[in-house]
């Protein structure tokens, strides 16, 4: 099976997207999903997500810190889950 990480953000629509293309993907091929999602208030990586696949909730980007805590979490668990492929959906203007 053939890692894949799949990066969401915090808002429903992003994490929904990503669901639906999780799932077919792995319909298609021998994969083994992980989400790794930026927490939000709501917390719905929990209700849509855990039920099926691993989730890992990262720190929302602080422009405290420029993103380091963000960004370390994310680096360290692509280290841990080395995979075949990286999916990311998620609103880039707080990071810019």
């Amino acid at each position: 099976m053939k890692p894949v990480l799949f990066i969401t953000g915090a808002a429903i629509g992003h994490m929904g997207r990503s669901l639906l293309i999780a799932r077919a993907l792995e319909a298609r091929a021998a994969v083994k999903i992980h989400f790794a999602c930026l927490s939000g208030g709501a917390h719905f990586e929990r209700l849509l997500l855990e039920p099926d696949y691993p989730v890992t909730s990262l720190a929302v980007f602080s422009t405290a810190d420029n993103g380091t805590s963000s960004a370390d979490s994310l680096e360290q668990l692509i280290a841990e889950l080395q995979p075949e492929l990286i999916y990311c959906d998620l609103n880039p203007l707080p990071q810019l």
